[in-house]
């Protein structure tokens, strides 16, 4: 359940970035039409003592849009170099 989580947030804190606060004084009336059929999730999993946490699977992770589950169609396994923090 903490990885659901992690997943979660991670997808959110991605998606922040998309989201403009504030108003301008002028109105942008461009529209912009994507149809996306792969999206891209880079997802570090980590324990509570901040080592990462392999072996995982596809079946291991659950990712949604509006509610609606989405299929994971690759998932690349790779370990990056922890930071000497």
């Amino acid at each position: 359940m903490e990885k659901r989580y992690l997943l979660i947030l991670t997808l959110l804190l991605g998606l922040l970035p998309l989201f403009t606060f504030g108003t301008s004084a002028q109105q942008d009336t461009t529209r912009l039409r994507v149809v996306v059929n792969l999206v891209q999730l880079n997802v570090a999993v980590t324990d509570n003592k901040g080592n990462y946490v392999t072996g995982l699977h596809p079946l291991d992770f659950a990712i949604t849009e509006d509610g609606t589950p989405e299929n994971i169609l690759h998932l690349k396994k790779g370990m990056v170099p922890q930071p000497d923090w």
